[in-house]
C-alpha cells in the first residue's frame, strides 16, 4: 500500500475511533473488482505508451475499465476519493459513483489537476490546460491536454471538493485552471500512528542489525532506492571523500533495491520495510533521518522519525517544510544544495545523541498536529461545512 493508501487507511481508523464508522474500499482488499470485457487490455497498452514515451511517471484519466459498484457506494451521498492515480479513470468512476453523490477528492500528488504528470518539477502548465505537455514527444503531446480536460469535466459534472494533504499542495490547486476557482480548498494533514514513540534506547535495538552501539547512525528511506526524486543515490554521490564524521558513522537504508555505494562509506541496506512496528525499530536504531527528495509533498517519513524523536535533515522543497519542527535541532536547507545537508548533518552530530528532552518535545511536536484525533476532527469539519452532519465514512 502507497503513502496515499495508508493516509486513507490511518483516516478511517481515526474516524471510527471518533464515531463515525468508516472502512475503505480498496482492489487489494477485494473490495473493488473490474467487470471484465476488453478495456483492461486497453488501459494496459495505454501504460505501457505512456511508459515508452513519457520522461517523468505519467498515468491518464481516459483508461476505459469498468467497474463494479459496491452497495456501499451505491447508497453514498458523497464519496471520498484517495489516491485512485494509475488504476482508475474517468469511465470507471462514473460507474462507481451514484448519480447526485458529492465527491470529495484529496490530492496526494499533482495528479488530480495535471495531464497526468505525478511528481511536481516545476513545469506550470496545469494553469492553462496542459496544453504542449513537455514530458511527451510531439506526436503524442496532446494526450496530457485531453486527460486534463476529462478531469475538468469530472469535477465540474460530480461537483468536486478538493482537499489537500498540505499547505503547499493547497496552493498549487489554487493554481490550476480544474480548481483554481475554488473557493476553499482544505488541507486535511496525514496522521502519524501512535505507535512510532521514543520510548527505550534505541541502541540496543542496532545488534540485529550488525551495528555497532557506539557507531552514529544516520538513516534514509523511500519505497525504491533506485528512485532517483528521492535523492539517494544523488545523496551519497555528493558526500564528500574528507567529510570529517564519516570515521563514526554508518548509514542504514531503507526502501527496495540497491545503489553503488562508496567504499569508505558503512552502510547498511535493510530492504523495504512496511508496517509501522517493523518500521519503528528501524527508527529507534537511528541517531539522525535526513530527506534528500528534490520533491515531496509532505513527507511522512519526516514526521514518523520525528515522532520517535529523531532530528531530522531535509531539503526545502513542497511541503516539507510543514513537516519539519521548526526548532529542537531540525534542519531544512535549500533544494539541492547537498553541501548545506553535509553541513547540517554535521552540525546535529556535533550535539551528540538526542537527549530524552530532545526526543520528548519533537514527539510532542508531531502529536500535537498530526494525531489521530487531531487530524480526525479536522476531516469531521470539511464533510460538515458540505452539509454532512451525520456522517458513515467508507
Amino acid at each position: 500500500m502507497g503513502g496515499g493508501g495508508i493516509y486513507a487507511k490511518r483516516l478511517s481508523d481515526a474516524l471510527s475511533q471518533a464515531g463515525h464508522p468508516s472502512s475503505v474500499l480498496s482492489t487489494e482488499a477485494g473490495a473493488l473488482q473490474p467487470r471484465g470485457g476488453g478495456w483492461p487490455l486497453f488501459d494496459r497498452v495505454l501504460a505501457g505508451v505512456l511508459h515508452r514515451c513519457a520522461t517523468q511517471t505519467m498515468h491518464s484519466f481516459l483508461r476505459q475499465t469498468r467497474w463494479r459498484s459496491h452497495p456501499s457506494i451505491r447508497r453514498a451521498d458523497a464519496v471520498h476519493l484517495h489516491s485512485v492515480t494509475g488504476f482508475i479513470g474517468f469511465a470507471g468512476l462514473q460507474d462507481l459513483i451514484p448519480d447526485g453523490a458529492m465527491v470529495f477528492w484529496t490530492a496526494h500528488n499533482p495528479w488530480l489537476f495535471t495531464g497526468g504528470c505525478v511528481v511536481y518539477t516545476g513545469c506550470d502548465r496545469f494553469e492553462e490546460g496542459c496544453r504542449g505537455c513537455p514530458i511527451l514527444p510531439p506526436a503524442v503531446r496532446g494526450w496530457a491536454q485531453l486527460d486534463h480536460g476529462a478531469k475538468q469535466r469530472f469535477a465540474l459534472e460530480r461537483r468536486v471538493q478538493p482537499v489537500a494533504n498540505s499547505e503547499w499542495m493547497a496552493a498549487l490547486m489554487k493554481r490550476s485552471s480544474i480548481y483554481g476557482q475554488t473557493s476553499d480548498i482544505p488541507v486535511v494533514p496525514p496522521i502519524v500512528d501512535r505507535v512510532f514513540r521514543p520510548d527505550g534506547d534505541g541502541r540496543a535495538l542496532r545488534a540485529q542489525f550488525g551495528i555497532a552501539p557506539e557507531r552514529y547512525v544516520i538513516g534514509l528511506s523511500a519505497r525504491a532506492v533506485t528512485d532517483l526524486a528521492k535523492g539517494i543515490g544523488q545523496f551519497f554521490a555528493a558526500l564528500p571523500v574528507g567529510w570529517q564524521p564519516l570515521s563514526n558513522v554508518t548509514f542504514l537504508i531503507l526502501g527496495d533495491g540497491r545503489i553503488p555505494m562508496p567504499s569508505s562509506v558503512d552502510h547498511r541496506f535493510a530492504g523495504l520495510v512496511e508496517g509501522a512496528h517493523d518500521l519503528l525499530c528501524y527508527y529507534r536504531a537511528m541517531d539522525i533521518f535526513v530527506s534528500p527528495s528534490a520533491m515531496e509533498t509532505f513527507g511522512m517519513a519526516l514526521l514518523e522519525a520525528q515522532a520517535c524523536g529523531i532530528p531530522v535533515v531535509a531539503f526545502s522543497t513542497g511541503g516539507t517544510p510543514e513537516a519539519v519542527c521548526p526548532y529542537a535541532n531540525c534542519h531544512l536547507v535549500q533544494n539541492g544544495d547537498f553541501a548545506a545537508m553535509f553541513d547540517a548533518l554535521r552540525a546535529v552530530i556535533l550535539e551528540g545523541r538526542p537527549t530524552i528532552q530532545l526526543s520528548d518535545a519533537l514527539h510532542r511536536w508531531v502529536d500535537s498536529r498530526h494525531g489521530a484525533g487531531v487530524i480526525a476532527r479536522k476531516q469531521i469539519g470539511v464533510y460538515q461545512r458540505h452539509g454532512f452532519d451525520q456522517i458513515a465514512h467508507y
